[in-house]
C-alpha cells in the first residue's frame, strides 16, 4: 500500500524540534551524512525564523562526525519515506490506523470581529468512526495534492501526543476494500428549507425530531418536503452534526404524516390543520381564502421548549 501523502505538523517550533531529534537520533545509529543533513535543516530553519542556534544544536554541530555539507546523505523526502514509521514513532507518543472517508475541504466561518488581514485557512476533512460504530468528523490542516474524490475510502494515519487532546493527521492512504461513504452514519428524512445564497438546505431526521443544514450542495434538485437519505457525522468539538451526501429518496412514513384538514388562522399570523401547528411564512404560502388544505406535518422538537410536537413544512390548497 502507497502512502498517498505523508504531512506532518508544520510549525517552525515543531520542525526544529523534530528535526533536531532526528539528528542525535541518527547520530547514535553512527548514521552521520543523514544526521549532519538533519542539523542543517534545523540551522535554516532557526535562522528563517531568527531564532539563535541553541545550546543542543551547538552540541551537535560541535560533534567531531559532523559535516556541513552532509556528502553522501540521501535526499531528506526519500529518505522520511523510507523511514517513516521510525520518524513517527519520534514524533508522537501514540498512533493509530483508522478507516475513513475524505470529506473534502472545509473552508472555517470567520470569527468575531476577525481582525482585517484575517483570512481562512482551508482545512482537510475526513469521517471516522469509534468503536461504537458512531461516525465523528476529524479535522486538520490542507493536504495537498491528495488525489482522492469526495466520499472516497481511506486509511489516516493520526498521532497523538500524551496528555493532548489534539490529533494530527499524518498520512492518508487509499482504501481499496473499503466503499465510497462507508464510515458515515445513514440517515433518513425530509427537506424543510431549500438552499439559498445565504443559507444552506436544511432537512428533517427521522428519528431524532431534530433538523440539520447540509455541509454541500445536493446532488439532486431538493424541494421542501421531498424525502431524502444522506450520511451524517458528528463534529467532536461541539456535538453538531455534518451530513453528507444529500440524495433523494422515498417520504419516510415514521414522524413525517399527511394531513387533509381545515387550515385555522389565529390573527397573530400562524394557525393548525387538525393538531398540526402551521408557521406563518408556511401560511404565506396559500392565498387568503383557503380553508381546505393538504398538509405536510413532521414530529420535531420545539426550537427553544424541546419536546416534540407536529409542525406543517408544506401546505396546498385542497
Amino acid at each position: 500500500m502507497r502512502p498517498v501523502v505523508l504531512e506532518c505538523p508544520s510549525e517552525s517550533k515543531f520542525l526544529v524540534r523534530t528535526h533536531r531529534e532526528l539528528a542525535e537520533l541518527l547520530a547514535e545509529e553512527e548514521e552521520y551524512a543523514q544526521a549532519s543533513r538533519e542539523i542543517a535543516i534545523t540551522i535554516d530553519i532557526r535562522q528563517e525564523q531568527g531564532w539563535p542556534v541553541g545550546r543542543e544544536l551547538e552540541t551537535l554541530i560541535a560533534s567531531p562526525w559532523y559535516d556541513p555539507t552532509a556528502a553522501g546523505a540521501d535526499h531528506p523526502q526519500a529518505f522520511y519515506a523510507k523511514h517513516s514509521s521510525a520518524a513517527l514513532a519520534l514524533c508522537f507518543d501514540v498512533v493509530e490506523t483508522k478507516v475513513a472517508n475524505y470529506l473534502g475541504v472545509l473552508l472555517p466561518h470567520p470569527p468575531k470581529n476577525p481582525p482585517t488581514d484575517w483570512k481562512p485557512k482551508p482545512l482537510t476533512r475526513f469521517a471516522i468512526k469509534d468503536t461504537e460504530d458512531q461516525a465523528w468528523t476529524l479535522v486538520g490542516p490542507r493536504i495537498k495534492n491528495l488525489k482522492v474524490s469526495v466520499g472516497e475510502a481511506v486509511l489516516v494515519v493520526i498521532g497523538q501526543q500524551e496528555g493532548d487532546d489534539r490529533q494530527t493527521i499524518v498520512r492518508v492512504s487509499a482504501r481499496p476494500d473499503g466503499k465510497h461513504w462507508d464510515c458515515l452514519e445513514s440517515d433518513i428524512g425530509v427537506v424543510t428549507r431549500e438552499a439559498a445564497s445565504d443559507k444552506p438546505m436544511k432537512v428533517f431526521v427521522v428519528g431524532t425530531g431534530e433538523e440539520w443544514d447540509t455541509d454541500e450542495a445536493p446532488k439532486d434538485s431538493l424541494s421542501i418536503g421531498d424525502g431524502v437519505r444522506f450520511g451524517s457525522a458528528r463534529n467532536p468539538k461541539n456535538n453538531r452534526v455534518n451530513i453528507f451526501n444529500v440524495e433523494r429518496g422515498k417520504l419516510p412514513e415514521q414522524d413525517v404524516k399527511l394531513i387533509h384538514g381545515q387550515l385555522r388562522r389565529n390573527q397573530k399570523g400562524f394557525g393548525f390543520v387538525d393538531d398540526a401547528f402551521v408557521p406563518p411564512y408556511v401560511i404565506e404560502s396559500v392565498a387568503t381564502g383557503v380553508i381546505d388544505v393538504v398538509a405536510l406535518a413532521v414530529y420535531a422538537k420545539h426550537p427553544t421548549k424541546g419536546g416534540r410536537s407536529w409542525r406543517v413544512i408544506k401546505l396546498s390548497a385542497a
